[in-house]
């Protein structure tokens, strides 16, 4: 069930951790897996935290899924698409660590992204969310790169592909099980959003003039029609920064909304707003 809630969590996926088989939670709030000995499971669902529970613990009592607060962070948008004299794409670390994200080309793990053709390209995402189901795949600590071509869109290994269950989500003869969850999305993504948030935000001019700097975490909800609602400051360092925090985040534009096996889902989000010069 939903902890805040009550509700069954319906549309959940359930699967053996380190494996591929899976089903997901049917309407009553129940499921139903074949397992060998007594296995983790692993239940997620877009914008609550991952459970992990022994097979042998199921039953027992109601197992309940927390809210969880995506913190995004905007001052650290890692990766850098450089764009070469004959037009081919290279993409590496911004901050030119070591600290290399897991790179997958096709389906396939590739040491590096270099001298790409942008003609050649379907689709780039990047996931840094440690629970997105080809983070943890991958065990890709420093996040995942995924490259698809046009050529490869349609032969994607397996492990690659997002494959919604049938209606009744019966997994009887153990077959393998794709998890379909997408986080919410703002048009652009984090630079973007960077962009809108620094754009639009009103630095105090009482607190300006004084040279007063530092920051308000707000807290808000991006609902299951994209919709920015139940903005909150959670804190701040000067009560000045509150309300321009509050109502650059309230006036945000849509984004697309979370997805949790074709269906749109609710995401906290928690950001972090910077007053000082650089953002004026």
């Amino acid at each position: 069930i939903f902890a805040d809630t009550g509700k069954n969590a319906t549309g959940a996926s359930v699967v053996i951790r380190g494996g591929t088989v899976g089903c997901v939670v049917d309407v009553d709030g129940s499921f139903m897996l074949n397992a060998d000995g007594d296995p983790e499971l692993v239940v997620s669902f877009v914008g609550y935290k991952s459970l992990v529970v022994k097979a042998s613990e199921i039953g027992n009592k109601p197992l309940k899924l927390e809210v969880k607060a995506v913190e995004l962070d905007l001052e650290s948008v890692s990766m850098e698409a450089t764009k070469e004299s004959d037009g081919a794409i290279t993409l590496k670390l911004k901050d030119g660590s070591d600290a290399q994200p897991v790179f997958l080309l096709d389906g396939e793990v590739v040491d590096n992204i270099e001298n790409i053709d942008p003609e050649t390209i379907e689709s780039i995402s990047v996931y840094k969310d440690p629970d997105n189901p080809l983070v943890k795949e991958y065990n890709a600590i420093n996040g995942l790169v995924q490259i698809i071509t046009k050529d490869g869109a349609d032969l994607l290994s397996p492990k690659q592909s997002k494959k919604v269950m049938d209606e009744s989500g019966a997994n009887d003869e153990g077959e393998v099980f794709y998890i379909v969850e997408d986080m919410p999305k703002f048009t652009g993504g984090l630079p973007a959003l960077k962009t809108y948030i620094y754009s639009n935000l009103e630095y105090p001019e009482n607190v300006k003039n004084k040279g007063i700097e530092g920051e308000a975490i707000v807290r808000f909800l991006v609902n299951e029609k994209g919709e920015v609602v139940n903005g909150e400051v959670l804190r701040s360092s000067n009560q000045e920064f509150d309300a321009p925090a509050l109502r650059v985040v309230k006036e945000m534009p849509d984004w697309t909304p979370g997805m949790q096996r074709g269906k749109a889902v609710k995401v906290w989000y928690v950001i972090s707003i910077k007053f000082n010069d650089e953002k004026k």
